[in-house]
């Protein structure tokens, strides 16, 4: 066994008009692959581009809303995933703060079940 530590604080974004984003892209594989952990802190916002290749995205930490297919905002918060295809435009936005886990790769989404919602 190996331990380490993910810190947040490691890689601040601001490409496309980022706020409050930092992440730990350490977990890298090859390829498109890749397992990072991701921090919006309060008043936070990834902004609107697009998915560079497959996505998932689990909440592990607090709360926050994503656009749905219609556009409107959502809330997701702990144990809420999400998946992504390429190039689909996202972004997240988090008011009180979000942590969360995005693996990018050859990801199977209909693996995930048809997409079943939980109420806000």
């Amino acid at each position: 066994m190996r331990r380490f530590r993910v810190e947040a604080g490691s890689g601040a974004i601001g490409a496309f008009g980022n706020e409050g984003f930092h992440l730990d892209s350490r977990l890298t594989m090859s390829g498109c692959g890749r397992l990072v952990w991701v921090e919006l802190r309060a008043g936070g916002r990834i902004a609107r581009h697009p998915a560079a290749c497959p996505q998932l995205v689990v909440v592990d930490q607090g709360e926050g809303e994503v656009p749905g297919a219609d556009g409107a905002f959502e809330r997701i918060r702990v144990g809420d995933g999400v998946s992504r295809t390429p190039d689909e435009l996202h972004e997240t936005r988090a008011e009180g703060g979000l942590g969360s886990i995005i693996a990018e790769g050859n990801l199977d989404p209909a693996a995930l079940g048809a997409g079943e919602s939980r109420p806000s």
